[in-house]
């Protein structure tokens, strides 16, 4: 990390009145609409930004600050300088736009984040070591265009229309230090990851492409077997919006069963994913869908915390299970 410089009064206020809403556009993408006297974010939902445009609350995580640095500070772990350094260093700069400029924003066309050239070290570290996913999946979604390594080392999942053309992607960091997330712009939300591989009439539903390959790898794992994953059919909603799964029924007719496999984060103030869940049931119930709820194992929040529970225990079954040394 660079050597953190001092700064002075006037950058410290500084930093302090920008926008909120002017950071995560730039950081990560993101891009607002007015609701009530302040602003909701369209890629999630339940972060709000008050009327100043400095202020905000993340319902779904129960968190808040009243500025960007508190936003750096709680969501990606920085300490107050290192928040300064990365507000002040980019050049970012206290902008209040108008209310009209945001309603008026013109959404860009969707391109595809520019590949890193070389192996993907990095994707297949964070991927493997980091959240347990099978090699042999990560191989394979390559192979198929659905994930890469981007030029910023960001894991890329893309979304493709029944046509084969990518429509949509969301990026991940591959960081452990920066937990950054965040749909690429212009994506259409009616196209979203998946891991359509099987002719089975069920479909498994989760809120994004890393729950979608922690299951697959809780099945491979379950069946000892590195293609057993290939028996069902996943789709990721990239957030909680059932545009990805109409898309996708539509699409494919021979879906006839709907197997539901959003968060239970129960300790929350509201449990976002398991409200979902019960609405998604209760639309697609009254359009003739059979629909299963099924809870992340092990009593985790969600399916790549299940599956580190998993990976755990199997681990530590294999260190009871060798002999003692001799003497």
């Amino acid at each position: 990390m660079a050597k953190l410089r001092a700064f002075s009064e006037e950058e410290k206020e500084n930093a302090r009145r920008i926008s909120t809403m002017e950071l995560l556009s730039r950081r990560y993408g993101f891009t607002f609409k007015p609701k009530g006297r302040g602003f909701s974010c369209r890629e999630h939902d339940s972060l709000i930004i008050s009327p100043d445009q400095r202020g905000w609350h993340w319902n779904s995580r129960g968190i808040s600050g009243g500025d960007a640095i508190s936003f750096l500070q709680k969501i990606e772990n920085m300490s107050y300088p290192e928040a300064l350094q990365e507000i002040i260093g980019n050049g970012i700069s206290y902008a209040q736009a108008p209310k009209t400029e945001i309603k008026q924003k013109e959404k860009k066309p969707f391109e595809l984040p520019e590949k890193f050239e070389g192996q993907y070290k990095r994707l297949f570290a964070y991927l493997c070591k980091t959240r347990g996913i099978d090699s042999s999946i990560i191989s394979d979604l390559v192979r198929t265009e659905q994930l890469y390594e981007d030029e910023h080392h960001n894991a890329v999942f893309v979304g493709f229309d029944i046509d084969g053309k990518a429509r949509s992607a969301v990026k991940r960091g591959t960081a452990d230090s920066v937990k950054f997330r965040g749909e690429v712009e212009g994506s259409d939300k009616h196209y979203t990851f998946s891991m359509l591989r099987s002719q089975s009439s069920k479909l498994y539903v989760f809120e994004s492409p890393i729950e979608c390959m922690s299951h697959a790898t809780m099945v491979n794992k379950l069946k000892g077997n590195p293609f057993a994953y290939y028996n069902q059919n996943r789709v990721s909603l990239n957030g909680l919006s059932d545009l990805g799964l109409s898309q996708i029924l539509e699409d494919n007719p021979q879906f006839t069963e709907i197997h539901i496999c959003l968060n239970n984060d129960d300790k929350a103030i509201e449990n976002h994913g398991q409200i979902a869940a019960r609405r998604i049931a209760e639309k697609f119930t009254a359009k003739g869908y059979k629909c299963v709820n099924h809870l992340p194992p092990y009593q985790q929040n969600d399916w790549n915390d299940s599956l580190k529970v998993r990976l755990a225990s199997e681990q530590s079954q294999q260190v009871k299970s060798i002999p003692p040394p001799r003497r």
